[in-house]
């Protein structure tokens, strides 16, 4: 009667056990599931990898500013073209939210009133009103897929 191998517990390698006369079949199996084991890591490693730079090019920066009432608008510097940003202004009585995303403009009536730019965010009426306590936003930086977010409607 031939006796079972023992075998690890995680990867299930054969345990060679002294008293049995010594045979590569086990050797070679135990090298053919390390192998499978191995390259399971590899592809596993890769995906944490790509997910990681995916993460690394999206960042989130958080500030405010102070409006100015100026009809000409002013630019908010981010140092480089946001994905999305969301301002926001709230005191007693009154309220001012908006976002914009890519290609998108806020307008406030028949007038814009928030755009992305190259290097940050322009607003203007609504969202540059004179405020004693300034607008905060938060922006998102870097290469972000924008699938989740429908396209602008056409300009008329």
């Amino acid at each position: 009667m031939i006796k079972a191998m023992q075998q690890t517990q995680n990867l299930k390698l054969n345990l060679i056990e002294t008293s049995v006369p010594l045979s590569p079949a086990p050797l070679n199996e135990n090298a053919d599931t390390l192998d499978a084991a191995l390259a399971a890591l590899d592809e596993t490693a890769a995906d944490l990898t790509q997910r990681m730079i995916a993460l690394e090019n999206c960042r989130m920066v958080a500030g405010w500013y102070q409006g100015n009432g100026d009809n000409n608008g002013i630019t908010i510097d981010l140092g480089e073209r946001p994905a999305a940003v969301l301002v926001f202004y709230t005191s007693i009585g009154s309220g001012y939210n908006t976002m914009v995303v890519g290609d998108c403009i806020c307008t406030d009536k028949a007038s814009e009133a928030m755009r992305l730019t190259d290097n940050g965010f322009f607003v203007n009426y609504c969202m540059n009103s004179y405020q004693p306590c300034g607008y905060c936003y938060i922006a998102l930086l870097g290469d972000l897929d924008r699938k989740d977010f429908p396209d602008p409607p056409p300009k008329t």
